[in-house]
């Protein structure tokens, strides 16, 4: 008679990061994060269906949550490399810069053949029955903060109006993972197409 053991449930933290360089991300996420130009502006995270945590950096390498750092199940993000090169520069000693513990909803959608092999958290979260997902003031916020500006070479300083807009986007951000995670985890439905 075969043993029975028990296992306890997975436990999945849903995270994103927001974040600044003077290389541009077309040149991959490992280029983008080895400049000295490159910083984290927030992170945000849920752990299960706990509430949505956000954090504001800024730019400066803070101590983060003890219950963040104390995970011990997966990390899911959209595009998982990019928050992973992040953690591997910013918080090399942590849980989060290593390999082993990551998912990426990008990839399992690929699998699933749920959307194109480049597709947007948007897109992957529309396909999965969300509806319209995305916050439109990313796309300001990351022109306007994310690069340099071309005259100086400089960043502009986030004002506060605007830390509460990037940390409003990066939470729906980790809404949308999770809701995609979610929906991925469930058994084959008409959206798993295998062809």
């Amino acid at each position: 008679m075969a043993k029975t053991v028990k296992t306890r449930p997975e436990s999945f933290c849903f995270i994103d990061v927001e974040s600044y360089s003077d290389v541009d991300v077309d040149y991959g996420a490992v280029n983008y994060f080895a400049s000295a130009k490159a910083g984290i502006h927030c992170i945000c995270y849920k752990i299960d269906d706990g509430d949505t945590r956000r954090i504001w950096l800024g730019g400066k390498i803070k101590p983060l949550p003890k219950e963040l750092l104390a995970h011990k199940g997966y990390f899911v993000a959209h595009n998982w490399f990019f928050e992973w090169c992040a953690f591997r520069r910013f918080y090399p000693t942590t849980r989060l810069a290593e390999i082993e513990p990551w998912l990426c909803t990008a990839a399992i959608a690929r699998r699933y053949h749920i959307a194109g092999s480049r597709a947007a958290l948007d897109e992957v979260a529309i396909r999965c029955g969300a509806g319209s997902t995305k916050l439109h003031e990313g796309k300001r916020l990351i022109a306007t903060y994310s690069y340099p500006r071309k005259d100086t070479g400089e960043f502009i300083p986030v004002p506060d109006a605007d830390k509460q807009a990037w940390l409003d986007y990066c939470a729906h951000d980790v809404v949308s993972i999770h809701f995609c995670s979610e929906e991925q985890k469930k058994p084959n439905t008409s959206r798993h197409n295998s062809g």
